[in-house]
């Protein structure tokens, strides 16, 4: 069965599948809005999300 068909009948989809018919069909500019952060309520907020995060070390 093939991704399409799939997609169509159980709504399921990976997201490699999902982007390649949303390129076929002209609407992978989309996208781009959809994973865009939600805008700042504030300064300190924005300056928050841009903040580098610390991973920790494996032993």
């Amino acid at each position: 069965m093939g991704s399409l068909e799939r997609f169509e009948r159980s709504g399921r989809i990976s997201l490699q599948s999902l982007l390649k018919i949303s390129h076929a069909l002209g609407r992978l500019p989309e996208f781009d809005l959809l994973l865009q952060p939600p805008p700042a309520e504030s300064i300190e907020a924005m300056e928050l999300r841009e903040q580098p995060r610390r991973q920790r070390g494996r032993k």
